[in-house]
């Protein structure tokens, strides 16, 4: 009879809903009153039942779903410290502050968190996340909960994303009773700036068997009637809406539950908007007198340099607690120079003759606590944790140089010799513990400083017969002016683990990077908390910092954990990676990518690796020694589910653009250093960063035909 009754009701007042505003409104008792259109007056009141929290008007942090656009201010700032429970620890307060700072809408992978009036049946949410993706224009039965793109305007309106859902009947250190939680795989990324709906529906029983009912407000909204606020009034348009899309799509009125509505935010646009003044700065040149010769190899020769490069951060390097660290604007909201730095550099030159053009060039972005040296020195060790055990020259630099091709590598800031002691755990960088908010700018200013370093090399010449070790190992006689250059054309960019993280972001932006290659990559700081081993095992040590009970289970249904998200959204990889060539930005051209993901990587789980594949949209390459990558992808990315063969080019972005992943077993460390140890790897890199800006697209080959005598 209740879903019944709130049928009719919905149905009085359907034509009415648009002029809601001039509806009488009187209190009657605990009930409002709407007249519908043929003068009827139709109570609007509270139903028995169990029922999703949803009370705007209350100060409760609880009674109102998370995220919800009716926690949002007028210019789209997000508060988080009506939590009081969470905010009252250290490390949360942290990000929550780091978050509140920079948020201008809600998160593009967190998940959504919603607390109910009593138990619900568990058996009554959805059994499998194949069934909760559909689209409303081939929907057959609607799954029980499901999160849907319900934005006017988006491109992908009317398409239900996969989401798993959660529920935990008790009180936990951080929530209130009978959460349910939902989150999307890994992988899944919301568009920016789109409005989505979390729909309950009526398929949802509480423990006794009874259907839910909808809550007051949420009553009143569903048919046209704005109701108060903690942050002003709630609009009922948009509900309004989102109702009448899925009752045209054959859901019927009276089994809307509940539509949790939440607007993404852009995280990506504030490195756009640094990137912006980071472009009109004249174009970096090495410091004078500071290029040398370092020594010589059998393919190559080694240069160091240094260049200047603005900081833009306030406070005092290493930026150890907040408010330091924080890229200082002006009014019109561009970075301001507050000093600058010096940036070291290594050059490996190939001894083979010069193209004509120019050589082409990998540049090499080291991981945590990793130094530019990794280019000449970092290859295969013999034994897993004597770095000497790797022979001299055989870095990426000395992989590389046999292909034709010349490397650059440059020092993250507080690395090597960038800071004194220099950052050799990464956690400078890194400080995900002490200041969160610094790490976020840290990584947007890396990534800029990414973009200096191609456009340096873009217009870097050097004349060999300066150096005399120069001029006697290299030929450049095919260069009319008999000068070395760097061909912008044929440029790639190789990231290792942390060196991903910001170089994919980079690639982005950068308008003289033709092409990525990410390896040690992956993507979601959710599942790196939850799964990373190396160098330690984090899970653990964040249950002990978050002070959770023995019997509560952190996982990526965790709400605090996600929360924590919010604020990484704006450096992580997977939010970043539909930027790449999908959606590219203003005057960036598509980038070409080949990831390498390895077998049992101790940074990055297959969940993680997989996510950042998927938010790409890559497809894998056999053999793949993973086949369960392959099932990851069905759910998370089904277009990109299906492997192809070597050779692959252009198969992404209409022709366009070669994406691939390729798989590979390990060689005496973990899976998250093939690029180092193992030869397959090091070929087929070599030999895709080879054909970069030659033919229409780069090509990934078969490793028989990546060896330096087969690579055409």
């Amino acid at each position: 009879m209740k879903s019944i009754r709130l049928s009719l009701l919905l149905c009085a007042v359907l034509l009415f809903a648009g002029c809601s505003d001039d509806a009488p409104k009187e209190n009657n008792g605990g009930a409002d009153i709407v007249e519908d259109s043929g003068g009827d007056v139709v109570d609007i009141v509270e139903q028995e039942g169990t029922k999703l929290r949803f009370e705007p008007k209350s100060a409760d942090f609880f009674a109102v779903p998370l995220p919800s656009d009716t926690r949002l201010a007028e210019d789209g700032s997000v508060s988080l410290q009506a939590w009081e429970s969470a905010y009252g620890n250290a490390l949360v307060k942290l990000w929550f502050d780091a978050a509140e700072e920079l948020m201008n809408g809600w998160g593009l992978i967190s998940g959504v968190f919603m607390n109910f009036s009593a138990p619900l049946d568990p058996a009554t949410l959805p059994q499998t996340i194949e069934g909760t993706a559909f689209d409303l224009d081939s929907v057959g039965d609607f799954p029980s909960v499901f999160l849907m793109d319900v934005d006017p305007t988006s491109p992908q309106k009317g398409e239900a994303l996969p989401i798993e859902c959660k529920f935990t009947e008790g009180q936990g250190t951080y929530h209130d009773e009978n959460l349910l939680s939902c989150i999307s795989p890994f992988g899944v990324v919301r568009r920016p700036q789109t409005r989505y709906a979390l729909v309950v529906t009526s398929a949802v029983k509480d423990a006794e068997g009874e259907a839910l009912v909808p809550a007051l407000a949420m009553q009143k909204l569903l048919m046209g009637q704005d109701v108060d606020g903690q942050n002003g009034t709630v609009a009922a348009a948009p509900y309004v809406e989102t109702r009448d899309m899925l009752v045209e799509a054959g859901l019927g009125a009276d089994d809307i539950v509940s539509v949790v509505l939440f607007t993404t935010g852009d995280p990506a646009s504030r490195l756009v908007k640094v990137n912006d003044w980071y472009r009109q700065l004249p174009e970096p040149e090495v410091d004078a007198g500071s290029l040398e010769y370092v020594e010589e190899f059998d393919d190559y020769i080694v240069l160091r340099g240094t260049y200047t490069v603005p900081v833009v951060q306030s406070g005092e390097a290493p930026f150890d607690a907040p408010p330091a660290g924080k890229i200082v604007f002006d009014d019109a909201g561009a970075p301001v120079e507050q000093s600058t730095d010096t940036v070291p550099f290594l050059l490996t030159i190939p001894k083979s003759p010069m193209p004509a053009e120019g050589w082409p060039t990998m540049m090499y972005m080291h991981g945590s606590g990793g130094e530019m040296q990794e280019l000449i020195d970092r290859g295969a060790r013999t034994i897993r944790d004597k770095p000497e055990t790797a022979p001299r020259g055989t870095g990426p630099g000395g992989v590389v140089a046999p292909y034709g091709i010349a490397g650059f590598a440059a020092e993250f800031g507080f690395h090597g010799t960038r800071f004194s002691p220099s950052d050799t755990t990464g956690l400078k960088l890194y400080n995900l513990l002490g200041n969160p908010r610094a790490a976020v700018d840290n990584f947007l200013v890396a990534a800029n400083e990414v973009t200096l370093h191609g456009r340096l090399l873009a217009g870097l010449s050097i004349d060999p017969q300066s150096i005399a070790e120069v001029a006697a190992a290299v030929d450049v006689s095919a260069a009319s002016d008999g000068m070395i250059r760097f061909n912008d054309e044929r440029l790639s960019a190789m990231g290792q683990s942390m060196g991903s993280t910001i170089g994919l972001p980079a690639l982005t932006i950068s308008k003289k990077i033709d092409a990525g290659i990410l390896s040690g990559s992956g993507a979601t700081l959710i599942e790196v908390a939850l799964k990373t081993t190396k160098p330690v095992t984090l899970k653990p040590i964040l249950q002990g910092l978050l002070r959770y009970r023995s019997d509560e289970e952190l996982d990526r249904f965790d709400p605090i954990l996600n929360s924590l998200q919010f604020a990484w959204d704006f450096v992580d990889p997977a939010v970043h990676g539909r930027h790449l060539f999908t959606e590219t930005h203003p005057d960036t051209s598509a980038k070409h990518v080949l990831q390498h993901s390895g077998v049992d990587d101790g940074y990055f789980s297959i969940y993680s690796r997989t996510a950042l594949s998927g938010a790409i949209g890559l497809d894998f390459v056999d053999p793949n020694p993973e086949p369960e990558t392959l099932e990851i992808m069905k759910i998370i990315a089904p277009d990109h589910a299906t492997p192809l063969s070597a050779p692959v080019q252009a198969n992404l972005a209409d022709g366009t653009i070669t994406g691939v992943v390729a798989v590979y077993e390990p060689e005496v460390m973990d899976g998250h250093n093939i690029a180092y140890q193992v030869d397959d790897t090091k070929a087929q890199y070599a030999c895709f960063a080879k054909s970069v800006g030659v033919g229409d697209a780069p090509v990934f080959r078969s490793v028989a035909d990546s060896q330096v005598d087969t690579c055409d």
